[in-house]
């Protein structure tokens, strides 16, 4: 490590530093530093990668759905359950998704340079102040969202690598679009889908221990009503549908939302607790998917 001091004003002197070192492992590359200060804030530092993502998908056609993927909260390293999302969400036929981070592992980049003949897959550059609350990050990703959505999509929607949108009777998102749009499902705005939350608490699905991977999508079978009362994830249509409405959004559509709900009295018993397997539907399917897309 360098130490080199630098002159701001009269009374200022500030110290600027330069951190080499080698790695032990040549195949493995740091995606992003981390620095603490002695107050406790924490502070993020891309490390920039040689990978290229190339786009082959271009259409002048608009297209139904554009999902963007909100920046993580945490400095935890999340490349596993963002593969999982990009791969799930490209499977059931979502054709653009914005990735909104402060940098991203080789393995998620690789895997997002697979799926460019399936999907549309860009990334935004996300460096804000270590300040910056959380409902401010939130604003502003729809805010963006929105803009890169209105002339090329019928609707956009934020979500958290956690978050997956599913169809609750189709078996693929370009099938739940078209009933949507047939049923006039859609008014201009958001349209609230419902979320149910499955906590990592909650007993693994026994039909998975005879698969080869390690998906949340499949282990997590059990949802808590009570910590999903009421909660919804917006769509927003920006265009609004003409004629009766003979079908709703949320009769199509469900946001399922996996990961620990930081409880430890959770049990198969409870009367919280709701068993819903219906991903198993699509393992089959997926897991070929998975195993053709996913890179390392």
């Amino acid at each position: 490590m360098e130490e080199q001091k630098v002159q701001g004003s009269e009374e200022e002197i500030y110290s600027a530093f330069y951190f080499s070192c080698e790695s032990k492992f040549p195949d493995k590359s740091p995606y992003a530093v981390t620095l603490y200060s002695p107050g406790g804030v924490e502070s993020h530092v891309p490390v920039t990668q040689s990978h290229t993502v190339i786009n082959k998908s271009k259409t002048s056609q608009k297209q139904f759905l554009q999902v963007c993927l909100s920046p993580s909260p945490s400095p935890m390293d999340t490349a596993a359950a963002l593969r999982e999302n990009l791969l799930f969400h490209t499977f059931l036929g979502v054709r653009t998704i914005l990735v909104y981070s402060v940098s991203l592992p080789p393995s998620v980049l690789a895997t997002i340079n697979s799926l460019r003949s399936r999907a549309r897959l860009n990334l935004a550059p996300w460096n804000p102040p270590p300040s910056l609350p959380p409902a401010l990050t939130s604003t502003l990703v729809a805010f963006d969202c929105y803009h890169r959505a209105r002339h090329s999509h019928e609707a956009w929607m934020v979500l958290t690598t956690d978050q997956i949108l599913l169809p609750r009777i189709s078996t693929s998102l370009t099938e739940a679009a078209k009933q949507l749009v047939q049923g006039k499902a859609l008014t201009q705005g958001p349209n609230p889908v419902p979320l149910k939350r499955f906590c990592s608490e909650y007993p693994t699905e026994k039909q998975t221990r005879s698969f080869n991977i390690t998906l949340r999508v499949f282990e997590s079978t059990f949802y808590n009503k009570q910590l999903s009362k009421d909660e919804n994830i917006n769509l927003n249509s920006l265009e609004a549908s003409a004629g009766a409405r003979t079908a709703s959004g949320s009769d199509l559509l469900t946001v399922n939302e996996y990961g620990a709900c930081d409880r430890h009295d959770f049990s198969a018993t409870d009367k919280d607790a709701q068993y819903e397997p219906d991903t198993l539907r699509l393992s089959k399917d997926f897991i070929q998917y998975y195993n053709k897309y996913n890179k390392f």
